[in-house]
Order: structure tokens, then sequence, then C-alpha cells
């Protein structure tokens, strides 16, 4: 860790991370990692101009779909977030047949179905441990990946 961080002793700190929600309200949340320069505009912009902005609330797989791509999932058995991921980064990673990450969180408020995604991982060949460690990366702090199990209950 000293190799990598210039201070080490701050990482275990890490363990005790909480959303900036938690702590001060919050009006608007841009999701990302990064995140995307036209959702940054189109929310300065509507800030300015006093109106709601404009953003998408669908899955990736729509924004592979508007893009003309073929499902990483379903043509290569790539394991792919893209089902229960926010759409917004353009579907970067599906462009270089990688499958998504996750790094927009869950693209429904309500909860993604992570049971139905684990099912498809699983018919792809997925072991549990896998499929675990996509569930727990980048959303592993949203409420809806929380101490989630294979079959995406809690």
């Amino acid at each position: 860790m000293r190799v990598v961080y210039a201070q080490p002793a701050y990482i275990q700190t890490l363990g005790q991370s909480t959303a900036i929600a938690e702590h001060v309200q919050v009006d608007f949340e841009l999701r990302g990692c990064p995140i995307n320069k036209a959702q940054l505009l189109e929310l300065l912009n509507a800030l300015l101009n006093g109106r709601r902005p404009n953003l998408s609330s669908h899955s990736l797989c729509f924004e592979c779909k508007q893009a003309g791509r073929v499902c990483v999932m379903v043509a290569q058995g790539t394991a792919c977030l893209g089902p229960i991921t926010q759409a917004g980064c353009g579907a970067i990673c599906p462009a270089y047949q990688r499958g998504c990450y996750g790094c927009f969180g869950p693209a429904d408020s309500t909860g993604p179905n992570l049971a139905a995604l684990g099912q498809a991982l699983w018919a792809h060949g997925c072991t549990e441990a896998e499929i675990q460690r996509l569930y727990h990366s980048f959303n592993a702090g949203t409420p809806a990946f929380q101490n989630l199990t294979l079959e995406g209950k809690s």
C-alpha cells in the first residue's frame, strides 16, 4: 500500500465511508466514474435556467441498442451489468467488447432485478464468486446491492 498510496494509514477509513447524502441534503446526483461531461453541462444549464435536468433514467442496454451494438452477454457470453445499470456513459465498455462494470449505479430506483441478471450470468457460465464480485464492485454501498445473495435476496 505504501507504494500506491501517499498516506496508506487513511485507507482503513474507507471501511466506514458513507454517501454524502447521508450527511447533507443533496439536490441532485450525477452518477458515473467519471461523470459524463454532457450530463454535467445539462445539469448546469438546467440549474441556471430554473428547470429540472433532462437526464436518462433507463438501463445501459438502451444505449447499446441505440448505438447498434451487439449485446456482449448474449453474443459472447461476457458478464455484463448493463441490464441493471443506469445509462449515461455511452456504453463505453461494451463498445470495446467488454461487459459493463456498473459505474453509473442501479438503473431502477425501486431496485434493479438482480435475481434475473444473476440467473442469466449463471446460465452463461459465471460462477457464484464471479457474480458476487460483479455485484459488489462500484455499487456495493447502494441499498439495492447491500448484503445480496446470488438470487438477489437480502
